[in-house]
């Protein structure tokens, strides 16, 4: 049987490949980033956010007391509520005198989100980030993310203030810790108030091997 013999330019381009092999070079695309700022993290833990119905608001000084239909109570600056008081009255926002208000009213307020890895490659400490986006602008929020890594180690992450009609926020927190299982679990009494109602987490919770 005769051999077929292979061109020039079909030489080179086995000798390519076995090469690009041999020496660990991808060819083709190019791997996108991470969609996150942390590396070594291939996604974000995503969930999307509900509105809670709210049943009082009680003025305290300085401070207003909003009750939840869920059981929460919370509290945020007379300032912040003013901001957003016409709206939830124009809305009917707060259900004061409902016997058995829902706990979430139908429909989506936005999306929140939480992610950990690297700070960067050439490091060990951890990095957290976290956020949400919101549906309608917000005035004020208040954010917990609980942080689990190997050998016990724990963490508790809490961000609060105003947002002055934002409609995104994120922050985050760097630690440093041992090489193993890593969560970080947004938690669901995480809340934003906007224009159009309590605003609360759904709680994602993202795992990684650091």
């Amino acid at each position: 049987m005769r051999r077929k013999r292979l061109g020039l330019p079909r030489v080179l381009s086995v000798l390519a490949v076995a090469f690009a092999t041999s020496v660990g070079v991808t060819t083709g695309a190019t791997a996108a980033p991470p969609s996150d700022s942390t590396s070594g993290h291939a996604a974000t833990a995503t969930q999307t956010m509900k509105y809670v119905t709210v049943v009082d608001v009680v003025p305290a000084g300085q401070q207003v007391q909003i009750k939840l239909a869920d059981g929460r109570s919370l509290t945020i600056s007379r300032e912040a509520y003013e901001k957003v008081s016409k709206d939830w009255e124009a809305k009917h926002v707060v259900q004061r005198g409902t016997l058995v208000p829902p706990t979430t009213l139908p429909g989506d307020c936005g999306s929140s989100w939480v992610t950990i890895g690297f700070q960067n490659t050439n490091s060990r400490p951890y990095r957290m980030n976290t956020g949400f986006t919101t549906d309608s602008a917000a005035t004020s929020y208040d954010w917990w993310v609980r942080i689990y890594g190997p050998g016990g180690y724990y963490y508790g992450y809490e961000s609060s203030g105003s947002l002055f009609f934002r409609h995104k926020w994120n922050g985050g927190h760097t630690g440093d810790g041992p090489r193993g299982n890593w969560e970080a679990h947004l938690d669901t009494q995480s809340w934003a108030v906007t224009t159009a109602g309590v605003c609360s987490s759904a709680g994602p919770i993202d795992f990684q091997y650091l």
